[in-house]
């Protein structure tokens, strides 16, 4: 799955970095997401 992966930025408010990366990881988690997003990164 690794070849289709595709690189996207989120641009949020400075002091909002981790708290975006954590939603998104629990939006990954509770839909199942796994194969699509490989790794989240701030």
């Amino acid at each position: 799955m690794a070849e289709f992966s595709r690189w996207y930025v989120v641009h949020t408010y400075s002091g909002y970095e981790n708290k975006v990366a954590a939603n998104l990881e629990t939006v990954v988690e509770n839909r199942k997401m796994h194969d699509y997003v490989l790794d989240i990164q701030v």
